[in-house]
């Protein structure tokens, strides 16, 4: 009786993998979907006869997946091709460094570190001031080229401003 159940679980998971990666596989084609239908209102002419043919295309694959049973549809190859790629992606992220210098930027923005330890505030806790100081620190974090802050010569904002243009 255990390997009866053993079966029936690991048939239970494949199947709500395979359900997963179909919902995947579908919220693309949906995405493509809509990135066709924006370039199909937006273009006329040849160029537009082609953005309409594309989007045929878009809804025929949507269409066709959608109709799909995830139990079918979803091969050995399907599901190892799009966890490779998730994890490949998830490699290209270098998520400790990330935080690293997420903690840097809010430290030089005031930000002790008994703060900014597992999340220990929530933003809807902080004051008016510390919650514009996290949005500078978001503003920071991707690394703009340009930055335009109002009143940066108030008392408070100097410290920041020395921050902010401290060499890399």
């Amino acid at each position: 009786m255990p390997a009866l159940q053993q079966h029936t679980s690991q048939s239970t998971s494949e199947a709500a993998f395979n359900v997963a990666i179909h919902r995947i596989l579908v919220s693309r084609a949906e995405t493509s979907l809509c990135n066709a239908q924006k370039i199909a209102l937006k273009r006329s002419g040849q160029r537009g006869h082609t953005a309409r043919q594309a989007l045929l295309t878009a809804e025929a694959e949507l269409a066709s997946i959608q109709s799909q049973d995830p139990q079918v549809y979803v091969t050995p190859k399907i599901a190892n091709d799009l966890m490779k790629e998730v994890l490949d992606a998830y490699e290209a992220l270098d998520v400790e460094a990330d935080e690293s210098r997420a903690k840097t930027i809010l430290r030089g923005l005031g930000f002790s570190d008994e703060e900014l330890q597992n999340g220990s505030k929530e933003i809807s806790w902080l004051s008016g001031g510390w919650k514009m100081k996290v949005m500078l620190g978001k503003a920071l974090f991707i690394k703009p080229d340009v930055l335009l802050l109002d009143e940066p010569s108030e008392a408070h904002s100097i410290r920041i401003f020395r921050f902010v243009n401290r060499p890399s």
